[in-house]
């Protein structure tokens, strides 16, 4: 887990919100946590109430993945979302809420077209209809990163059961 001031890693065999839910508590509307698309957080943003910020850095690698495994249409995807991330982060955290709508009809965009091949067609509809409010946060907040990258960069690390990166997952709350 990321906060301000450290990073703690904690892995047990399930992969549950029970740990951060004892750690955070279940007060914390106003905070946002910068997280990958696993479903743990969307249970921890429910039960705690965050507000969650899907890391960019996540969906366009695994867009990459179908540049990847899927060729042209994968390609198409992870092209439009990098210019659509790109675009969003120009605006420094200063955008506006209209501007937010306008990100938002480009990713949905992206469901106009039909898509050969189902594992795209999929990411294309889970990021449109599950992830949407949950992409483009740090546009108008300027305390909130779009990347978990960005958020582990100089923070101290503690460490409890330190997995291989491979298999760390962070978050990262911000009021």
């Amino acid at each position: 887990f990321i906060t301000l001031g450290g990073v703690l890693y904690k892995i047990t065999r399930k992969g549950t919100a029970d740990i951060p839910l004892k750690l955070f508590g279940k007060e914390q509307q106003g905070h946002v946590l910068v997280v990958d698309r696993h479903s743990v957080f969307r249970s921890l943003a429910e039960k705690a109430g965050f507000t969650l910020q899907l890391c960019w850095s996540h969906i366009l690698d695994d867009a990459k993945g179908l540049e990847r495994d899927f060729g042209r249409e994968g390609r198409y995807v992870q092209r439009k979302l990098k210019l659509i991330f790109a675009d969003a982060a120009s605006l420094h955290h200063e955008g506006t809420e209209e501007q937010v709508q306008k990100l938002k009809k480009r990713v949905e965009k992206l469901m106009t077209r039909h898509y050969q091949h189902k594992t795209v067609w999929k990411f294309v509809k889970n990021l449109v209809k599950r992830d949407l409010e949950n992409i483009f946060i740090f546009v108008t907040h300027p305390d909130v990163d779009p990347t978990v990258e960005n958020v582990t960069r100089n923070t101290p690390h503690m460490t409890a059961d330190l997995p291989p990166p491979q298999m760390r997952t962070l978050i990262s709350p911000f009021t």
